[in-house]
């Protein structure tokens, strides 16, 4: 993990993974509700999707790193 933004509706993360970004997606997803839903109980968290991207160059992972750090 290179980057993380929790905000009080969306999360924001730039991941290094040897898999496909929606897969990854996925991932977080399950496993972020499995601690949710055993501190709560609550059983729906998500939309349907997420937006997923390919940083392929330098400057892109840089740009996203820099925009996942300092988003407010």
């Amino acid at each position: 993990m290179h980057a993380l933004n929790v905000r009080t509706n969306h999360v924001h993360v730039v991941v290094t993974a040897d898999i496909v970004p929606e897969e990854v997606l996925r991932q977080l997803k399950a496993w972020c509700a499995r601690f949710l839903n055993a501190d709560s109980g609550r059983r729906t968290w998500w939309t349907e999707h997420g937006s997923t991207r390919w940083l392929n160059t330098q400057e892109t992972f840089k740009r996203a790193i820099e925009y996942v750090s300092s988003y407010q």
